[in-house]
């Protein structure tokens, strides 16, 4: 499972194939969250929605300065500086990010005080967004982070201690007890359609399963009575195959509309799902035996924020 791999794909959401285009823009209806005018280059932050839950964002970018880019996250991740309505930020309020040097395929940041000031519920929420966004770069595959060059173990609360340095592994909404988290309890992710003012977007939430990846996610899709399992539809067929960098997903007919294509709202958070948890270069969704949809996986993203005109 290549989970950061996830944090990259809104650099490549730009150029949809007609199939996708299709299904994802003349066959859906409903509106998305803010979808961005294109542009050269993108970086992923996470925000928080009015369930506390963190959601990833590709946020467009002018720059492709390393530093540059992550003042813009923290900048757009601090709280009451959402960039997105109806969201907000993580960082607590006047959060600076003093300094960051890149030393191999580690990331050292430094933060004001301010970063201390923190909302004790908000506490594994945020180093659960660190993680997502300071990995997304390429050659960067850890960071650890001090406050005025102080190391940190802590935050204020003292309810866990932060292993430093850290990874991509402490993925999203995570739902179990903190130190099984920071000590990267096995499992999966899965992409969540959820709903603001009527509009649409997507998130990511982690289940842990003693199953293995394949026979985790099978079980997600099928199962019909389990705390783990959100309101979704559940699937008489779901079966995954892989062969080198292309994964065919045979799914019954559950997931088609009445004009037997693949229904947008049902379709898209599988793909998502699959994307976030494999690596892999296409996605092939068969009914029956016959293949009713094929996707580049970077052609998937999450949710794209809005390029807006200069002031």
């Amino acid at each position: 499972m290549t989970y950061k791999q996830i944090k990259q794909i809104g650099a490549f959401a730009f150029a949809l194939t007609a199939m996708v285009a299709y299904v994802f823009s003349s066959r859906n209806q409903e509106p998305e969250v803010l979808v961005s005018q294109e542009l050269a280059s993108t970086v992923e932050i996470v925000l928080l929605d009015s369930d506390q839950q963190c959601v990833p964002f590709s946020m467009p970018t002018e720059t492709t300065d390393l530093n540059a880019q992550l003042n813009e996250i923290v900048l757009s991740m601090q709280s009451g500086n959402s960039p997105v309505q109806y969201f907000d930020g993580l960082f607590p309020k006047g959060t600076v990010l003093n300094s960051a040097v890149k030393e191999g395929n580690l990331l050292k940041l430094d933060f004001n005080k301010a970063l201390l000031e923190l909302n004790p519920a908000l506490e594994i929420k945020l180093l659960e967004a660190m993680c997502y966004v300071f990995t997304q770069f390429e050659g960067i595959d850890q960071f650890e982070f001090t406050v005025e060059q102080q190391p940190v173990s802590q935050f204020s609360s003292e309810q866990f201690t932060i292993q430093q340095p850290l990874d991509g592994s402490l993925t999203l909404n995570n739902f179990e007890a903190i130190h099984s988290m920071l000590h990267r309890s096995s499992g999966f992710v899965v992409a969540v359609r959820k709903e603001v003012q009527d509009v649409v977007y997507y998130t990511l939430k982690a289940i842990r399963s003693t199953d293995s990846l394949i026979e985790g996610l099978e079980n997600y899709y099928t199962r019909t009575e389990s705390i783990l399992v959100d309101d979704h539809i559940k699937y008489h067929d779901f079966k995954i195959q892989l062969n080198d960098k292309v994964l065919t997903l045979q799914i019954s007919s559950e997931i088609l509309t009445p004009q037997k294509s693949c229904d947008p709202s049902l379709i898209r958070p599988i793909l998502l799902t699959l994307q976030s948890n494999f690596d892999i270069k296409e996605i092939r969704v068969e009914v029956e035996g016959v293949l009713v949809l094929s996707v580049m996986t970077e052609d998937l993203y999450f949710n794209q924020i809005e390029l807006l005109p200069n002031a």
